[in-house]
Order: structure tokens, then C-alpha cells, then sequence
């Protein structure tokens, strides 16, 4: 076959072309990096394991499952390949993590991350400590650079990356990772409630108005309430769920927003109760600290009873939403109950709400000025109180006035934007002169000015809606050996223009410290003439007890009701022999020296030497030898324990051990 002059050239032009289309459909299919084929090693069937630079983990989450393999082990050279995905964005099934050290806490940083993609897809970035998650982040073909920004919290933090939505048969290639200090500081808008409270999720994002985070591919609607061992939930499905763990719930452990519960490393026994109404029937997945429950939401207004073993101070609860029905609304209230003890009645709060009333409405509010500004960490006495900023906690800063008549009167209003940092901003009241050992019940009124937000009681770890206008919050603490004890409000959680009165509060002594054994030994020895004198000098003291009892409130710098302290029950305090953990793992290995008659030991392991609370695990074990788990790899960790001796039911403690390093093995 002849061509002429332009034949020849159009046929060239075509030839050109289809090498070209080749080219890019091979640079698609294959990848984008100069690895061979072979130099690719497989991870799947729920795998982790640890290359050089980075921690990469391929597996399942619920029905969704994912298999990749890499090439290359540190920040500039990994090369990832996605074989398997439904594309399906934040399940985590697909991850990739590499920790970034030499940072400088209560600093903020830009973070930055190069990366060539073979195909578009969609990345979820994390950053652990503290928590900064950016969502549906879009990677387009070619060369990209992705950001984020947050403040450091420690000297090190894990960045993760999350592949679930990047197609299968996509190649991503790593360029290096940089970490400057930020020049412009992000600012973002917070959450916001709709007129009737509810938040709105985002498409394909997790969001955040505690206690729950919600993840939906649909859309919905959301709100619900914390205390001690009840969550509440109320949830309007907009669209349907969108497929298995296509939307989610969830109630975060280390929020502490829930709890903390009764745990111990064996567990113990919790009855759980879900009172629901659901005007839709559908299949969900209830998981309380991992362990799985499939149940029905039946159209109406049912009950559902589940075991748990409590094994952490705060658990986390997931609910797998996925199958939900559009347009359809489900509401329920979770209730834990420790096996043995009876559930807490509403007709029995209302009276307890009653009491409280009746109590406080002899206090009148008075006309506070707001004249003092606090715009750095640390504490300020005012006006009997103490108040805590902390600039660490998302640069909180508060404004304070107190009243001239009145001391022990302050009215406290956030200036800076603190939502979900329930404890940058607190007031503490701090009581003396108390009976050392006894049990104290607190009646704490506060008046707010809007409902806005709500405050965290750190002696019940109650999260409290405010109400708007006047509220009492409740709580009970035990005296320290010295006879103090105190309370503490945290108010992160409350709204910039929604100042909060904090009255005079009241103590009431609801129980004195046990009586050891041997004391009560001795007395039986003595002559009768002096256990005569004895009986009469108890039933003074009982008489005396009585009117106490009786007398609704304590001033803080009362002095005991008899000059002599009761009797204590001491706990030797506890050494600890070893301390180990594999740098690698999630979980240290502790092994304490027996105390004699202690009934068991609390151990506290956090990456902080001062325990800070976010970064602390508490296990309770009867046994010396203590697995502590849910810790993070490559992580630095500090330990300490104490005794506690059973008397009548309750936990006397002893002192805390020296703090010391877990070794790395």
C-alpha cells in the first residue's frame, strides 16, 4: 500500500498518539515510580508491620476490607500500591504512618507531605497528639502536596494516612515530609447547633459535637448528653446509611466525655440497657471497647440488654449506622449498671433535684463587674476561687469579675474559642478543715446566661448541659489526710458570650473514714467502769453525728465535730520491681512488689511524667503482674501504682509509687 506526502504525516501523528495513550494507561495501571513489579512485598488479611520510616497496616473494618503492597522504607522513597479498595473514604482499613520528632510543645506547625499518584483518589489525613484529622482530602493524578496544620502537644506526633478511597491499582509514590513552624495561623469556624440543638454532619467527614463524632456518606442529624454511666443519643437520618459503616457513631475513651465505670484488668461485670424509639426498623452493630453486637432498631419504642466487661475507665462505644433508613429518626438512651447494683431511677434524681432546690434558693445573684483578664497559662485566686487558663489548650483566655460585697461570688466568661478542650478554662474551689478520711457531698449553684454550651465536673466526670439561668452541679470527694479536698469546673465546652455565675458552694459530710479493726480490738479490753464511760462518750458522739447529719451545708473552714480524728486503715505503699514494653507494641508488661492484705493495685501508664489525664491508661488488677494495653507504639511511657485495701465496699488507697521509665526491650 502507497500513502502520499499527508498520509505518510497523519499516519505518523496517529502512531504518535497511541504511544502516548499507552504511555499514560501504563504509568496508570503500573506505577508511577522506578520500583520494578518485583520489588513490591504484599500486606493484607489484617496486617501491621514496620519499614524503616513508616508503620503500614492493610486489613478489614466491618465488611470493608483492603490489601496494598510498598517498596521503599523512609519518607522520600516509599512507593505505596493499592490493589484492592472499594473506595470507600474513612474506613481505615488502608493506612500509613510515620512519626515526626524534634517538635516543640505549644508550638504550631505547618506539616507537609509530597506525593505522585498514578489515579485521582481521595486521602483522610491524621494527626495523633493531639488529634487533628483532615478529611476528603482530593489527590489529583500526578504531583501533589498536602497540608495541615497543628499545634504540638509533645516532642513527637504520628502522622497517619488514610488510603481507603483511593482507587485499587493506584500507585503513590512519597517525596519527603517537612515540618516548619507555622507563619499564619488557621483559623476555623466552629460547630454550630440549629435552632432546635442539633448538629449537622458533613458528607464523607468525621464531626464533632461531644459526646458523639459522627461519620456519614449521607447526611444526618445529631445531639445527645453524657454523665457518669449514661449517653443519650438522637439521631435524624436524612439520607439512608449508605452500606456497611458507611455512617457511624461513636462515644471517644479518650474525650472522657462517658465514664469513668469500674475496671479492672479481669473486668468487671456491667449490665447494659438501650431504651430506643425508632420510627424505621433496621440492622446496626453496637460495639462497646471492640467486642461486637448485632442488633435490630424495631420501628416503636423497645428495649435492648447487652453484657459488657469493663476493663478501662472510659469505654468507647461504636455503632455501626449503615443500614439506616432515610428519613427516619432514632433516639435512645444508653444506661450502664455494674452487675449487683440497681439502676438510678428518675423519680429518685428528681427528688435529689427537689432537695438541691430547695437548698440553694436562699441565694440571691448579685451585679458582677468583669474587670480582670487572664491570657496565660497558670492559676489566679479570685475571690476565694481558683481559676486556671491554659494558652496550651487552643489559646484559651477568659475574662473575670467578682463581687465587692461578696468574696466568695465570681462570674467567669471564656474570650477565646475553646470548643472541644473541656479543660483550658476551670474554676476550682479548694475546702480545708475537713475530718481527713470522711466523704463529702458538694452542692455547687451556677447561673448561666444562655443554654451555650456545657461544663465538665471533674469529681463525678459529669458532662452538664447548661440549661440557661440558675443549675446546681453535684458531685462527692473524699478528704485527704490533711483535710482538704476540692471541685473543679471545667468550662471549654461553654460558648464565648455566656458568662457563668459561680455561687458560694456547700458541703455536706455524708460519711466518716472507717474504723480499723485493731482499734476496735483495743476498746474491748479495757475495764468495764471505762467501756461504761466509753458507752456514754458514743452515744455524745453519736448525738453529735446526728446533728451534722442533719445540717444541710459545711463551711470549708469548719473544724471537725470531735478533736479527735478517727481512726485510719493504712496501705503500705507499693514498689515497683519491672517495667517493660516492646518499643513496638501497644501494650507494657508491669510487675509490682506484693504489699501484704491489699485486696489489689491501680497502675497508671501515660507518656507524660505528670500523668497528664489525655495521655494516661488507668488499670485496676488484683494481681502483681499487670498488662497494660491500648498504649501506642514507639512511644516513650512512664508508670506508677498503688495498693487499695476493700473496707465496707469501698477502696481505701495507699501512696503512689515512685514514678519511673518503662524500658524498652
Amino acid at each position: 500500500m502507497k500513502f502520499n506526502k499527508i498520509s505518510r504525516k497523519v499516519l505518523a501523528y496517529a502512531c504518535a498518539t497511541a504511544m502516548v495513550f499507552s504511555s499514560v494507561s501504563a504509568y496508570q495501571v503500573l506505577q508511577v515510580s522506578a520500583y520494578e513489579e518485583s520489588d513490591y512485598t504484599t500486606i493484607g488479611d489484617d496486617k501491621t508491620v514496620t519499614v524503616g520510616d513508616w508503620t503500614l497496616y492493610a486489613g478489614k473494618w466491618g465488611s470493608n476490607t483492603g490489601e496494598m503492597a510498598y517498596a521503599g522504607s523512609t519518607v522520600d522513597d516509599l512507593s505505596l500500591k493499592v490493589i484492592s479498595s472499594d473506595g470507600n473514604s474513612g474506613c481505615w482499613k488502608l493506612q500509613a504512618k510515620h512519626t515526626v520528632t524534634g517538635l516543640t510543645k505549644d508550638t504550631t506547625y505547618d506539616l507537609k507531605l509530597k506525593v505522585k499518584a498514578s489515579q485521582a483518589g481521595t486521602l483522610y489525613e491524621k494527626i495523633e497528639t493531639p488529634e487533628v484529622i483532615k478529611t476528603g482530602i482530593e489527590i489529583k493524578e500526578g504531583e501533589n502536596e498536602v497540608t495541615v496544620q497543628f499545634k504540638a502537644t509533645s516532642e513527637s506526633t504520628g502522622m497517619v494516612l488514610e488510603l481507603s478511597g483511593i482507587p485499587s491499582g493506584t500507585v503513590l509514590d512519597f517525596g519527603g515530609i517537612t515540618c516548619t513552624e507555622a507563619t499564619e495561623i488557621e483559623t476555623t469556624t466552629e460547630q454550630q447547633a440549629d435552632a432546635e440543638g442539633y448538629y449537622s454532619s458533613a458528607k464523607g467527614k468525621w464531626t464533632t459535637s461531644l459526646p458523639w463524632q459522627v461519620f456519614t456518606v449521607g447526611s444526618m442529624k445529631y445531639k445527645g448528653t453524657a454523665t457518669k454511666n449514661a449517653v443519650t443519643a438522637d439521631f435524624k437520618f436524612l439520607e439512608a446509611g449508605g452500606g456497611d459503616w458507611n455512617t457511624q457513631a461513636r462515644v471517644p475513651a479518650d474525650k472522657q466525655v462517658f465514664g469513668p465505670l469500674e475496671a479492672s484488668g479481669d473486668g468487671v461485670n456491667y449490665k447494659v440497657k438501650v431504651a430506643y424509639t425508632s420510627t424505621a426498623t433496621f440492622g446496626a452493630n453496637l460495639q462497646l471497647n471492640g467486642a461486637n453486637n448485632d442488633v435490630t432498631f424495631e420501628e416503636g419504642t423497645h428495649e435492648l440488654n447487652l453484657d459488657y466487661v469493663s476493663k478501662a475507665d472510659y469505654p468507647v462505644i461504636f455503632m455501626n449506622l449503615g443500614n439506616a433508613v432515610a428519613n427516619s429518626q432514632l433516639t435512645f438512651t444508653m444506661t450502664f449498671t455494674k452487675d449487683g447494683e440497681t439502676e438510678p431511677t428518675t423519680e429518685s434524681t428528681e427528688t435529689t433535684t427537689e432537695s438541691t432546690e430547695t437548698t440553694t434558693e436562699k441565694q440571691e445573684p448579685v451585679e458582677i463587674t468583669m474587670d480582670q483578664e487572664f491570657n496565660a497559662d497558670g492559676d489566679r485566686e479570685l475571690g476565694g476561687y481558683t481559676i486556671y487558663v491554659g494558652q496550651s489548650w487552643n489559646g484559651s483566655t477568659a475574662v473575670a469579675g467578682v463581687d465587692a460585697e461578696d468574696a466568695d461570688h465570681i462570674k467567669v466568661q471564656q474570650k477565646t474559642s475553646n470548643w472541644g478542650q473541656a479543660w483550658g478554662l476551670q474554676v476550682k474551689k479548694e475546702f480545708s478543715g475537713l475530718v481527713p478520711g470522711a466523704k463529702y457531698s458538694i452542692s455547687w449553684k451556677i447561673n448561666a446566661e444562655s443554654n451555650d454550651g456545657k461544663v465538665l465536673v471533674t469529681n463525678n466526670e459529669a458532662q452538664i448541659a447548661l440549661v440557661g439561668g440558675e443549675q446546681v452541679l453535684t458531685g462527692e470527694f473524699t478528704a485527704t489526710e490533711s483535710g482538704t479536698g476540692e471541685f473543679v469546673v471545667g468550662m471549654g465546652w461553654v460558648g464565648l458570650t455566656n458568662p457563668i455565675e459561680f455561687f458560694a458552694p456547700e458541703i455536706t459530710k455524708i460519711s466518716d473514714p472507717e474504723t480499723t479493726t485493731e482499734n476496735t480490738e483495743t476498746t474491748t479490753e479495757a475495764p468495764e467502769t471505762t467501756k461504761a464511760q466509753e458507752e456514754t462518750t458514743t452515744k455524745s458522739a453519736e448525738t453529735t453525728t446526728a446533728k451534722t447529719a442533719t445540717t444541710t451545708t459545711v463551711a470549708p473552714t469548719t473544724a471537725p465535730a470531735t478533736t479527735v480524728a478517727p481512726a485510719k486503715v493504712t496501705v503500705k505503699k507499693v514498689a515497683i520491681k519491672k517495667a517493660t514494653k516492646k518499643k513496638s507494641a501497644k501494650k507494657a508488661s508491669i510487675v509490682l512488689k506484693k504489699v501484704s492484705g491489699a485486696a489489689g493495685y491501680q497502675v497508671k501508664v501515660s507518656t507524660s511524667k505528670k500523668f497528664a489525664k489525655k495521655t494516661t491508661v488507668t488499670v485496676n488488677a488484683k494481681s502483681v503482674k499487670v498488662t497494660v494495653k491500648k498504649l501506642k507504639a514507639n512511644k516513650t511511657y512512664y508508670v506508677k501504682a498503688r495498693a487499695y485495701k476493700k473496707v465496707s465496699g469501698s477502696k481505701v488507697y495507699g501512696k503512689w509509687s515512685k514514678v519511673i521509665k518503662i524500658a524498652n526491650k
